[in-house]
């Protein structure tokens, strides 16, 4: 079964779309208008969108995809995902182009395992070590702030402790 009068509209991209030949028979003129349209707005849309996927586990469907408009925001976008989030083994991350070329990049769950500690214990503690600074011996203090960074240091792979330190001095 045929599309219809879609079968015998001449048109390429670069021409646009015209009636069916004469011999052929005329359509119903909204539903070539709609149709025409709709081409129209593919072939606007395909020529600047950018798309990021993610998917888990190489599960067999897409778990997101989000669309921009420009290749700033795309890339600032692809960038933001640093590591395998709620994916069970690792999270694939693609970026996909208006002029075909496709990014992807695979983000492993940690074999070490996930860290006890997060970035809000991280900046909780460094306002309380901060806060009780005045108040004891500077040994003291000093003692703290290494102990904390190297605790710190072997739950998380990730955690930098020289950052640490530099926001305690």
């Amino acid at each position: 079964m045929g599309m219809g009068f879609l079968e015998n509209i001449e048109h390429t991209w670069d021409e646009g779309f015209s009636f069916p030949k004469p011999e052929m028979g005329i359509p119903n003129e909204d539903t070539h208008n709609r149709v025409l349209e709709h081409f129209e707005e593919m072939k606007r849309r395909s020529t600047n969108r950018y798309l990021i996927t993610t998917l888990r586990d190489n599960e067999p469907y897409v778990r997101s995809a989000l669309f921009f408009d420009n290749p700033i925001d795309a890339v600032e976008g692809y960038n933001k995902y640093q590591d395998h989030g709620f994916a069970k083994e690792s999270l694939t991350v693609t970026l996909y182009d208006p002029f075909g070329t496709i990014h992807k990049k695979v983000l492993k769950r940690n074999i070490a395992g996930d860290p006890t500690f997060v970035k809000k214990n991280y900046h909780d503690t460094v306002n309380l070590l901060k806060s009780i600074r005045p108040m004891v011996p500077a040994e003291v203090y000093n003692a703290l702030v290494h102990g904390f960074a190297n605790i710190f240091n072997e739950d998380n792979w990730r955690f930098n402790p020289d950052r640490f330190l530099e926001d305690l001095k």
